[in-house]
Parts: C-alpha cells; structure tokens; sequence
C-alpha cells in the first residue's frame, strides 16, 4: 500500500502536531499471526529518515461444533432441536 504525501506544515522543534491517523484494513481472510511490515518515509525541510515496524494480525480461530436451535411448540411447550 502506497499513501500520497500528507503535509503536516512547520512544526516547532520539540512540538508535536496532530493530524488525520493512518488507516488499514485486514482482510477476514488474513491468517492470525500474519506479520505486516510497514515502512514509513519521514522528510523535513533538512533531513529525511525511515521507520520500519511490524504489526501482527491477531484474532481467534473458531471453530464449529454444534447447532442448537430452540423452537416454540404448540401449547406453549419448547423443542430442542441438536
């Protein structure tokens, strides 16, 4: 994934400045434990420099057992259906 630019304009030194946050979206079919690498491209009127820094896809792997589903019968009696 590429982003255009995004210009934060003069920041003073030892000032911060806060802007729109970077967004990504993991598929549902990515795998848990997956490593996504990104690199980001900081330049200054001065000097430029890179951050590299890994993210890694967490979520569960669930699997399916059972189906149990309850049905309201006739006089007001229920049904477990397995």
């Amino acid at each position: 994934m590429v982003v255009d630019s995004i210009v934060f304009g003069n920041i003073a030194p030892n000032d911060s400045i806060i802007g729109s946050p970077f967004q990504f979206f993991v598929k549902p079919e990515c795998p848990v434990g997956y490593v996504i690498p990104f690199n980001l491209h900081v330049a200054s009127t001065t000097s430029s420099w890179e951050y590299n820094f890994d993210e890694i896809v967490h979520g569960c792997n669930l699997n399916f057992s059972e189906f149990f589903e309850r049905r309201k019968c006739s006089q007001n009696k229920s049904q477990a259906i397995m």
